[in-house]
This record gives structure tokens, sequence and C-alpha cells, in this order.
């Protein structure tokens, strides 16, 4: 059978990949990476952050009880050229891959061992990039 639709060329290259990956060496690094994930999670928490890490790749910190908001920290890791996955008043993700380098994992580390603890204050409104943020 012949088929000019791009998507079954697509498919094909797919397959291909997922072949090559599936056999050869991506399950190994896959398990390496969900281990380095979960020892990066355990040094995020040792350094002082709520963090919770409940899928393998997958690293959430709630930066409030560290004193910051989201938004700060991501803030703070991008001049590190550390670009989390999403981030906002409450929360900062954390995505990885069996792509990402030792390396990448270190500078996060790294990056978030200079953030100093500030004083938290619960219940009053923070101002942000003139934008105010309510608890």
């Amino acid at each position: 059978m012949f088929c000019t639709l791009s998507v079954y060329f697509i498919g094909c290259s797919f397959y291909s990949c997922n072949r090559f990956y599936i056999f050869n060496e991506y399950k190994d690094r896959l398990k390496g990476c969900i281990e380095t994930v979960f020892e990066t999670f355990k040094t995020v928490c040792d350094l002082g952050f709520d963090a919770q890490c409940s899928e393998p790749l997958k690293i959430t910190i709630m930066p409030k009880s560290f004193g910051y908001l989201g938004f700060e920290i991501g803030e703070i890791l991008k001049e590190s050229n550390i670009y989390p996955e999403f981030y906002d008043k409450d929360a900062l993700v954390l995505m990885f891959t069996p792509e990402n380098k030792k390396s990448d994992f270190e500078n996060l580390i790294s990056a978030l061992k200079n953030i100093k603890k500030r004083a938290y204050l619960p219940f009053f409104y923070m101002k942000y990039n003139n934008i105010f943020l309510f608890e």
C-alpha cells in the first residue's frame, strides 16, 4: 500500500524512534533519571523548601514557607539558566527528562542553595510586578 499522507511518515518516524529508544538505552536512561530526580527532590527538601515529588519526573516547590512566591523563585532560577515548566504565586514546577545532564541537576541545587530564607508573612497581601496577590 502506498500513502502520501504526511501523517503516515510521521507515524513511521515515531515508530522507528521508539523502537530504537525502547530496545536500546532509553529504559536505563529513564530509570537513572528517575533516581536522580528523587535524589534532587530529597536535597531540595533538605535545603528547607516545601516540595512534592508526586510524579517520577516532576518536582513541585511551594516556596511560601521559605518566604518567597513562586514567581520570585522562577525569576531567580532563570538568572542561572534554569527555566521552570511553570510557576505562579503558590508553586514552581520543574520537569525533567533523560536528556537532562547531571550538571543540570547540580546547577539547580547550586541556585537553590544561594537563596536565603526570608520571614514568612501569612495572611498579608503581597505585591509583585504591580499585581496584588492575596493569600
